[in-house]
């Protein structure tokens, strides 16, 4: 049978795995779909901008398939997965152990964490479901649920959210926060990977800080805050962000600590609309 996938335009500099396949997803839609016969087509498209993410591969696959009845079905997923060490800044981005720490968080903290609201009667959800998460060659590839198909969408991070919006945001923080804390006193301490401090060496004295430290007094002046000098000189400077980051990794066993969301911004959140 021939590949109907559709690949990337030929103008993308992203190179797509070559085990992103029809062979791939056959697999996983068996298990999905009893009644699964074939796929028709599969297209791999952008799940976000270009510039919006820099730390992994981010694409939305979109099947058509044939069921054992004759009717024809479109299921849509994400996959994210690690950069090619060769691809742009892949090597060093893979240092970081993000993906590891990621699939532990979809496979075992996540569901954890969402069991023990509904252990107390709630429902609180953190994160789309995961159908699969798996080393494929050395790289770690999850494939997720299409949260698009349910209306949800990424805000534009240029425009941010309107208040209400981060009035929710902030509080399924806490949610998130609070479960951690239930989870560290009933289980001990986080994963030693997540107890680990992955900030380059001597970032204090990088550029990096710096560039981050004048977009962000920018983006304040820009507010229209008549005292917005006030919370500019409250911003730390780049020693005292690395001192006040390392004492968050102390192993003072009598400290109230929760699970820190890695890349709280807006692309990792979704509402409806």
């Amino acid at each position: 049978m021939p590949d109907n996938s559709n690949k990337f335009s030929a103008s993308s500099d992203v190179r797509i795995p070559a085990w992103i396949n029809e062979a791939y997803f056959k697999r996983l839609l068996k298990r999905e779909f009893r009644e699964f016969r074939r796929i028709l087509n599969l297209s791999i498209i952008p799940a976000t901008p270009p510039g919006e993410t820099y730390t992994s591969l981010l694409m939305r696959i979109v099947i058509d398939i044939e069921l054992k009845d004759g009717f024809s079905q479109q299921k849509s997923y994400i996959v994210k997965t690690m950069l090619d060490d060769a691809q742009g800044n892949g090597g060093f981005v893979n240092t970081l152990n993000i993906f590891p720490k990621e699939k532990m968080m979809y496979e075992t903290i996540i569901p954890n964490l969402e069991q023990l609201y509904e252990e107390a009667g709630l429902s609180v959800k953190f994160a789309p479901k995961c159908h699969h998460a798996e080393d494929v060659k050395g790289r770690i590839c999850l494939v997720q649920e299409d949260l698009q198909t349910k209306k949800y969408r990424n805000i534009n991070r240029l425009k941010g959210f309107d208040m209400a919006h981060m009035h929710r945001v902030l509080e399924k923080l806490a949610e998130f926060h609070a479960a951690s804390a239930v989870w560290r006193q009933r289980k001990g301490p986080f994963p030693d990977d997540f107890q680990r401090i992955y900030l380059p060496a001597n970032y204090q004295k990088s550029k990096s800080y710096q560039a981050r430290l004048q977009s962000y007094k920018t983006a304040i002046a820009s507010w229209g805050l008549a005292d917005h000098e006030q919370y500019v000189s409250r911003i730390p400077t780049a020693d005292q962000f690395v001192q006040s980051y390392a004492r968050c990794f102390n192993n003072n066993p009598q400290e109230f600590k929760v699970l820190n969301h890695g890349a709280f911004r807006g692309l990792s959140t979704v509402q409806v609309g």
